[in-house]
């Protein structure tokens, strides 16, 4: 085929996928789709010099995000907002 475009990422396929498995967040599934991407922000917060003190926090599971905070983290607010 000539001309056709190939999709890198299918933002309606993740979605997909992201709505069948947050039910069982004890699942395999659910840690690839939610858990992983949040260790990864963690990771790169704590290359960040700069502690935030205001944190909002967009999606599932935002005790596992505060859990895994570095050490020295002094979060003043914390807004949750469900991304249903």
């Amino acid at each position: 085929m000539v001309g056709a475009t190939q999709k890198v990422y299918n933002r309606t396929l993740k979605q997909a996928q992201k709505a069948r498995v947050s039910g069982s967040k004890d699942s395999t599934a659910f840690k690839v789709l939610y858990d992983l991407p949040l260790m990864t922000i963690q990771k790169r917060l704590t290359g960040i010099r700069k502690s935030f003190k205001n944190i909002a926090f967009v999606g599932p599971n935002p005790y596992f995000f505060l859990q895994h905070l570095p050490k020295n983290y002094e979060v003043e607010k914390f807004y949750f907002i469900e991304n249903e």
